[in-house]
């Protein structure tokens, strides 16, 4: 199962939400989340695996397996999938569903086809023996980039099979819904406009701002009025896109030109949509998520006309 979506929109709740169905459907369950890997970890694939394998057997209550299993004569790719195999997906045990978070992370790695295309001949196995242990393995994939833009080989992909879930963000009549269940902090068809102009549909600024209006003395419009501000109710929202953005001169470049109403490269385009910060497939179509992010950016990046 491919779950694709840009940041911070939603893709690890629906997996967390979908493996804790799961599990009390009977099957394991184990996540990996690679956001949490350290730089160490995901620099070689001599590591990588092995720090899967220990995740993997922590999480189901197995042993890690020893030299005498894991043998430097075998790639790492083969001593993993050995270990799933022989232990986490033996018969005794019934299915395994396993999801990856954060997979982007592996997408610039040179060994990123060595990871893939084993994934990939996971799926193939599969389709050809109905008894062996690959039809006891679900793999659950959430990412935000293109992944055809790192892996151009269709057959080492594991992107372009499965099931394929794509997470928006919301719509108008979701927001009214939520606003709803909030209790209606935003009681006027204008408050609701002023809230989806700030914000759009982005799911994490929208509960965020619902969130804060029910619950302390904030008004709505002290929320627009200060939500650009470094300190104010998205500021730590804000300064991670922006400390992000200036570690990365295309990105500022890219952004400006957004800013100015130019059109973006396809390569610059597709990395913002990733991390959230436009909406529009495509790069002709591209402009950034909302007044929030126009008006913050703006203030600290500018235009190349300004």
């Amino acid at each position: 199962m491919l779950i694709r979506g840009a940041r911070q929109i939603g893709k690890t709740s629906l997996i967390v939400r979908g493996l804790d169905h799961t599990r009390k459907a009977g099957s394991r369950v184990a996540l990996t989340d690679l956001q949490r890997m350290s730089e160490a970890e995901l620099a070689d694939p001599g590591v990588l695996f092995p720090a899967m394998m220990c995740s993997l057997a922590d999480q189901l209550g197995l042993d890690p397996v020893g030299p005498e299993e894991w043998r430097s004569i075998r790639s790492p790719g083969v001593n993993f999938e050995r270990f799933l195999t022989r232990h986490a997906l033996a018969p005794k045990d019934g299915r395994l569903v396993w999801a990856l978070d954060e997979v982007d992370r592996l997408f610039t790695r040179s060994y990123r086809a060595d990871v893939f295309g084993l994934m990939r001949s996971w799926h193939n196995a599969r389709t050809m023996d109905d008894d062996g242990p690959w039809n006891r393995l679900t793999v659950i994939i959430a990412y935000a980039s293109d992944a055809a833009l790192f892996i151009p080989d269709g057959n080492q992909s594991p992107f372009n099979v499965g099931t394929h879930v794509q997470v928006h963000e919301f719509s108008r009549a979701e927001i009214e819904e939520l606003n709803r269940r909030y209790g209606n902090p935003l009681r006027t068809v204008a408050e609701m406009d002023a809230l989806i102009e700030l914000v759009g549909g982005h799911p994490y600024l929208v509960r965020r701002a619902l969130h804060a209006l029910v619950t302390t003395a904030l008004r709505l419009a002290d929320l627009t009025s200060d939500s650009a501000m470094d300190l104010g109710l998205f500021g730590d929202h804000l300064d991670q896109m922006l400390v992000a953005l200036q570690h990365d001169t295309d990105m500022v470049d890219a952004v400006r030109d957004l800013l100015d109403g130019n059109p973006v490269g396809a390569m610059a385009a597709g990395r913002l949509r990733s991390a959230g910060w436009i909406t529009a497939e495509g790069s002709d179509g591209a402009r950034l998520r909302c007044g929030l992010y126009e008006r913050f950016l703006t203030r600290h990046l500018g235009t190349r006309t300004s």
